[in-house]
């Protein structure tokens, strides 16, 4: 018995959906990395940059799903507003990763931390810089290596001035 070819069937108002395989996202059709260690001359280089604004509209929809009522949140965001800043980037939360050859297949986000300086409020504007803070590899516990990245996003307001320091710990485990 082979794979079954994909069904369409109608939808009301006359869409067509097809039941069966998909295609897998974008960032899971990029070559394989396995076996290729991370180079640890990347610790300290400038990843990228990104610009958020962080909108009132997105802070209510973000109190809606804590469960809370929008308006007691008032201007003032959450330090996990600033993971917004992630969604803008082209393979979201694990466009770090991607850009210093982690294999994407074996990749396991390990943590996520906030140091704010100041409260980031609606209609900020920020500007966040990513930086490669610290790679280290050590043996695993189920065999092969295992490599953990540190990645730290900080995020500055029009002035230059530090409002948040966004750290991602991810783990590319063994093969």
């Amino acid at each position: 018995m082979g794979a079954r070819a994909p069904r369409a069937h109608r939808r009301p108002g006359g869409r067509v959906a097809v039941r069966g395989r998909r295609r897998p996202p974008r960032l899971l059709r990029r070559p394989r990395l396995s076996g290729v260690p991370v180079d640890p001359a990347v610790v300290g280089r400038a990843l990228d940059t990104v610009t958020v604004t962080i909108e009132p509209g997105k802070l209510r929809e973000l109190a809606r799903a804590f469960g809370e009522d929008p308006d007691a949140w008032g201007a003032v965001a959450p330090p996990t507003a600033l993971v917004l800043a992630d969604h803008l980037r082209a393979d979201g939360i694990i466009d770090a990763p991607l850009a210093i050859g982690m294999d994407v297949e074996r990749l396991l986000h390990g943590e996520a931390s906030w140091d704010l300086v100041r409260p980031v409020r609606a209609g900020d504007v920020l500007t966040g810089t990513t930086v490669v803070e610290a790679l280290d590899t050590r043996e695993g516990r189920r065999g092969g290596t295992m490599t953990r990245a540190t990645f730290a996003t900080t995020f500055t307001d029009p002035a230059g001035a530090v409002v948040a320091v966004q750290r991602h710990v991810f783990v590319e485990t063994g093969a």
